[in-house]
């Protein structure tokens, strides 16, 4: 999970980044018995961003995983795997599922693999609730791949963003997205079978306006009516 803030001309990235890891997206896909809260940070999105973080519509936050170019088989995900966030809208499941050519899967995969190498082992910095803050100006931090500065979002036209813009809470839905079926694992537990190049829905993630972090294995408008949000990211503490 990353969190970036737009500066005020809306030209690029200000100040620190900050991004959390929530462990294996297989444990997601495959629907096991996962927590419904996943936690609350408020207090690290406070240190970064200020205390109305949740009113700021200027600070975004996206949920991406990989498995790397050149990576074994992991959890039944082959290399170039990717985990993809975009808007709920409102409506888990809604979103219009990502689809990438041969190309895309490419370039996704190795920009999400150079910001988790860089991701691995860095220090929280001043963070509390197991999440790390980064500077958005360093080399591939989670701004560093977002527009203005390149012109794509990891190497990609798709944008993972969302903000809470005052609401109540937020919410992104996530999909996978197979660059081979070679060993692959292709279920999950809400969607069909994978299809290589096609989005497969993973499930949707919340984030309330008072920090609290949630996923939904099964999600209904009641549901997420109570619930908050998150992000993909495999760290390790330094």
């Amino acid at each position: 999970m990353g969190f970036a803030k737009v500066n005020a001309a809306g030209t690029g990235y200000e100040g620190q980044t900050y991004v959390y890891n929530l462990g294996s997206s297989q444990s997601y896909r495959s629907g096991m018995a996962l927590p419904t809260s996943l936690g609350n940070f408020n207090a690290d999105l406070s240190t970064a961003f200020g205390s109305s973080w949740y009113n700021d519509a200027t600070v975004r936050w996206g949920i991406v995983g990989v498995v790397g170019p050149t990576d074994a088989l992991t959890g039944g995900d082959p290399a170039r795997t990717t985990y993809f966030s975009q808007d709920y809208l409102g409506e888990a499941g809604g979103s219009a599922a990502v689809t990438f050519n041969s190309s895309n899967r490419g370039s996704l995969s190795t920009n999400l693999k150079s910001f988790f190498n860089t991701m691995n082992g860095v220090a929280v910095n001043g963070a509390v609730d197991g999440g790390a803050l980064y500077a958005g100006t360093s080399v591939n931090s989670f701004s560093s791949f977002l527009p203005p500065g390149p012109s794509t979002y990891f190497g990609v036209g798709v944008n993972p963003l969302t903000a809470m813009s005052g609401a109540s809470q937020a919410g992104l839905d996530v999909y996978r997205t197979l660059h081979s079926a070679t060993g692959a694992d292709l279920t999950s537990a809400l969607d069909s079978n994978a299809v290589v190049g096609a989005g497969q829905y993973l499930g949707t993630f919340t984030l309330s306006d008072a920090g609290g972090l949630a996923f939904v294995p099964e999600p209904s408008a009641g549901v997420l009516s109570l619930l908050g949000m998150c992000l993909f990211l495999r760290r390790r503490r330094a």
